[in-house]
């Protein structure tokens, strides 16, 4: 009769406290860095910097995030993007995107890579600068970036 007991402690200790932990230390499956832009606008020659940083080796999807002002002047953005690995300019369009209207401003994301190899604890330091025709552009508050594991 105690040994029955002790099984069923054995069996419940397993279940709720060990199964969870386990499943607690597995690591994360995005990692994601925000910047706020000065209300001033965003000047041409000052980057935004971020840095990711992925505890494991996978393969990404690279997305931008991006808050506009309403009253923000153009119908696209293009932004140039550096890393060790990668330099691009990208032209995103704003009309028939997805957009998240909250008060006063537009959320947008955009899939800027659909794989990405990253290894695991490289810090890898993003520069974002935009590419508009006016040296300081307003009506960008804030960029980001997300990476989203697709696959080890």
């Amino acid at each position: 009769m105690v040994s029955i007991s002790k099984n069923r402690n054995i069996c419940f200790f397993l279940l709720f406290f060990l199964l969870p932990a386990l499943n607690a230390c597995s690591l994360p499956d995005s990692y994601q860095k925000q910047s706020y832009l000065p209300a001033g606008g965003w000047e041409k020659a000052r980057p935004v910097e971020l840095t990711l940083t992925p505890r494991d080796s996978a393969i990404w999807r690279l997305l931008l995030d991006v808050r506009l002002t309403r009253d923000y002047n153009y119908q696209y953005l293009s932004l140039k993007i550096q890393t060790a690995f990668l330099s691009d300019t990208f032209w995103l369009p704003l009309t028939g995107s997805s957009v998240i209207s909250s008060g006063l401003y537009n959320d947008y994301r955009f899939v800027l890579r659909d794989s990405l190899v990253m290894h695991p604890g490289d810090p890898v330091q993003w520069r974002l600068f935009h590419n508009m025709p006016h040296s300081l552009l307003e009506g960008v508050t804030s960029a980001g970036l997300l990476i989203e594991k697709t696959s080890d």
